[in-house]
């Protein structure tokens, strides 16, 4: 009987434990993210995405190499008083505070950056919301065709438990920004095409991309540093268009 009340008294104990670590911030790679699992590992009343709040990442519409834009995350839920969340581009860009009080930055063992609130950042007895926290981006050198920002929120009672809180997830989509090019030229040799444009004055590369047809895919042949590329299986019948970078 002494061992099944200990038992009791240590589970007790821990949980008030657990609260306090998560309020703190969150264990990495929960954002909900491909891969990833959500809040509701830990904050299980309620399915994700079933309150009445909502929960949004505002930023850019478009990004170019080496930009840095400023990222707001938004949270708000009638009813809930303590707020937090994480945040991942799953190692697209950079990430870094402005907010260094209320947010943290941590890099997991596989390189990606979790964005997460602080102790301070749950806003603490703040009702209902919205409560926000801002970050600064920096997007990469090379940078892919768009950037994903994938998070989850856990908008809290603040009862110092896990139970009655609502999860939320969400996600933002920002394309990289692109300048097409408007005087492409093209020559036939056989199956061989030779492609040539006029240099466009911000570009620092040119991204080639040829189709099969108009209903088909693009596919990028690589990248130039300059005018002209050669494409050597063009074969009988193939449209191109060519992408200035920034």
């Amino acid at each position: 009987m002494a061992m099944n009340v200990l038992s009791i008294l240590l589970l007790c104990a821990c949980m008030p434990l657990a609260a306090r670590a998560s309020s703190a911030g969150p264990p990495l790679a929960h954002t909900g993210a491909p891969g990833e699992a959500n809040c509701t590992a830990c904050h299980a009343s309620f399915p994700i995405n079933s309150g009445n709040g909502s929960f949004i990442i505002e930023g850019p519409v478009s990004f170019r190499a080496n930009e840095s834009h400023t990222i707001t995350v938004r949270l708000q839920d009638p009813g809930q008083s303590r707020w937090g969340f994480e945040l991942t581009t799953q190692g697209q860009g950079l990430i870094s505070l402005l907010e260094p009080g209320r947010t943290q930055v941590s890099t997991a063992p596989n390189g990606f950056q979790y964005l997460r609130h602080t102790s301070l950042g749950t806003n603490a007895g703040t009702a209902n919301g919205p409560v926000s926290w801002t970050f600064n981006w920096t997007a990469p050198n090379v940078p892919s065709t768009q950037v994903v920002f994938w998070a989850a929120g856990n908008a809290a009672n603040n009862n110092l438990g896990s139970n009655g809180d609502y999860i939320y997830t969400t996600s933002l989509t920002v394309p990289l920004a692109l300048d097409a090019v408007n005087d492409l030229t093209l020559t036939m040799d056989g199956t061989m095409a030779l492609l040539g444009w006029s240099p466009v004055a911000t570009a620092t590369a040119y991204r080639v991309e040829r189709a099969s047809s108009m209903d088909a895919a693009w596919v990028s042949l690589g990248q130039v540093g300059s005018p002209g590329f050669l494409d050597l299986g063009a074969g009988n019948q193939a449209l191109y268009r060519v992408v200035a970078l920034r």
